[in-house]
């Protein structure tokens, strides 16, 4: 048998080595499936939660939901005036 080298033996191997670790992580991840489960659920149930807080506030508090919270322009302009 004839000495192949370490760089030809790597690149023979190479596929074996990306098989074997594929298997590998796909194995983990089928023991792992409710972890995988609720991290796709886990987004989906806040931004959820964060919709019915806001449907809850525009209908307790209708007055602030419908209010323009912006500041007027000549209540800034004064404030303006003093860096400039």
């Amino acid at each position: 048998m004839k000495y192949v080298g370490p760089i030809v033996k790597d690149i023979v191997d190479f596929p074996a080595q990306v098989r074997a670790l594929l298997n590998k992580g796909l194995i983990l991840q089928l023991r792992q499936y409710k972890t995988n489960i609720i991290q796709l659920l886990f987004p989906i149930i806040i931004i959820g939660m964060i919709l019915l807080l806001q449907l809850l506030f525009e209908v307790l508090i209708p007055s602030i939901a419908s209010r323009d919270l912006t500041p007027p322009a000549f209540v800034l302009a004064p404030i303006l005036a003093q860096f400039l």
